[in-house]
């Protein structure tokens, strides 16, 4: 099958040399255009063991972000990608570092409101979603500062503090006062068709908290130095929120690539303003789909990376509206056996019920892990069907590509079948990627390698190309008009 992979000439020729080194970028989904690529609908429906350890992994990370704020000041700038959300309870390097924490822990769960929230938690009858689930967590965050901050002050890794916060449970006690989740509980029974009313209630809270956090920066703008403490403060629960998806699955990388190559549109974006170029693969096919065979790392030794030849599967994206669902506390794949037990499906000895699917058959649980990693990575929102996109996925399970040179493997020249030159590039830029395939050709002793010119069609409406068919490339000198030759 052919597939079709839109180039500018910079990334082609001088800037990247793609073309002269027959590489291909995998590229992280933040980079990419649409940014609810790789967006996963999260949900939280857990036993008491998984709440208890959810906050506890919350405090964990709140407290260490907050000691990284200690060491690094105001010199630079923490962002959401600096919270430690991969740590876990086994990652203490001394007993008394885990001990100090242990005692924070301990007085947070002492608390009779957090009790409160707890069992109101437990009560709902429908899993808590990104929205919600922030909103808990910011309403904890006071209290949790505050310990955080009085176990430091008492290990003198801060001065003093002349204020300190009283009411650092007031927002959690006036939930339970107010029988906030209960009175949920009770919406979400009226209308048990639909919960979008209570999606709605936390939407509107977020907004409404993000233009204060919004208001409170601008006011602040000349305390530049201030950011950090900003962040732990005000962003923080949010940002941990985030990051938890990251617990879930390993980072993924993409190529792109398109199963038709006649939309103005793609050729304007992709393709340079129609300045570029689109490369023509023909796949590697078989009972179970289209392949794309790639030389990059597909292993690791004693002396560093191995490398060999990897099948890349074409897979078609989806284009439809929403985003399948993931049970957070039952899909914790990405983590070992140590840190689920230590950090996640157990405490006190006991085993949350959220670990019995995968106890009960490691193999059918890992199927539909895998089943859902694939299938939420390729599904795009309609608005960009026109792409009529492919992509190949590269999951870096051993994180052995997070460096973008790790990214680019390279395919085999066989592979390349021709290149369509887009309607306004220019005529050095033909030139010199014809000189690049005459030598190709020469080195791989082909014969079939075809050039196109792309133009706009009155007659469809759209993008088509013709075949360059005097252009040829001929080992020999011969009858045919040859404008690409052997060298001698």
């Amino acid at each position: 099958m052919i597939f079709y992979r839109f180039r500018s000439t910079d990334r082609l020729l001088a800037g990247n040399q793609e073309l002269s080194k027959q590489s291909i970028f995998f590229a992280h989904p933040e980079s990419l255009n649409d940014p609810m690529e790789g967006y996963r609908e999260i949900y939280w429906h857990g036993d008491e063991i998984a709440w208890k350890n959810l906050f506890r992994h919350y405090l964990l990370c709140l407290e260490r972000t907050c000691i990284l704020t200690l060491l690094c000041n105001e010199d630079q700038n923490l962002t959401t990608k600096d919270i430690p959300i991969h740590i876990n309870m086994n990652d203490f390097h001394t007993a008394e570092a885990k001990q100090y924490f242990l005692e924070i822990v301990e007085k947070f769960f002492k608390n009779e409101y957090i009790t409160l929230l707890l069992e109101a938690i437990l009560t709902r009858t429908t899993p808590t979603r990104r929205d919600e689930l922030t909103f808990y967590l910011s309403s904890v965050h006071p209290l949790a500062v505050e310990l955080i901050l009085e176990k430091h002050e008492e290990l003198n890794l801060i001065p003093s503090r002349t204020q300190k916060n009283l009411y650092a449970d007031a927002l959690i006690k006036n939930l339970a006062e107010a029988n906030f989740i209960d009175n949920i509980e009770q919406l979400i029974k009226k209308n048990s068709t639909h919960s979008s009313p209570v999606e709605l209630i936390f939407s509107i809270q977020k907004n409404a908290k993000s233009q204060v956090n919004l208001i409170s920066r601008y006011n602040n703008t000349t305390q530049s130095n201030a950011s950090n403490k900003h962040h732990i403060i005000k962003e923080f629960p949010e940002d941990y929120t985030k990051r938890l998806a990251d617990l879930i699955y390993p980072e993924w990388y993409t190529a792109c690539f398109m199963s038709s190559c006649e939309n103005s549109s793609v050729w304007g974006h992709y393709g340079d303003n129609h300045k570029g170029a689109c490369l023509i693969f023909e796949s590697d096919d078989d009972i179970e789909g289209n392949f794309l065979p790639l030389r990059g790392i597909n292993g690791w030794g004693s002396n560093g990376p191995s490398y060999g030849n990897i099948r890349f599967k074409f897979e078609p994206i989806n284009y439809e509206e929403g985003f399948g669902e993931i049970d957070f506390f039952r899909s914790l794949g990405r983590l070992t056996y140590p840190t689920l037990n230590s950090t996640w499906h157990t405490l006190d000895g006991k085993f949350s019920i959220c670990a019995e699917e995968m106890n009960k058959s490691e193999e059918n649980w890992r199927n539909i892990y895998w089943q859902q990693f694939y299938r939420d990575i390729k599904v795009k929102s309609p608005d960009w069907n026109y792409e009529n996109e492919h992509r190949l996925i590269l999951c870096d399970m051993m994180n052995s590509h997070s460096t973008t040179e790790d990214r680019v493997l390279t395919y085999s020249f066989s592979n390349l079948k021709g290149i369509i030159f887009g309607i306004n590039t220019c005529t050095e830029d033909k030139i010199e990627i014809m000189r690049i395939i005459d030598e190709k050709c020469t080195t791989h002793k082909r014969q079939d390698f075809k050039f196109y010119q792309a133009y706009y069609s009155a007659q469809y409406k759209c993008v088509k190309h013709t075949e360059l068919s005097l252009i040829k490339y001929s080992p020999q000198l011969c009858n045919t008009v040859n404008l690409i030759t052997r060298r001698r």
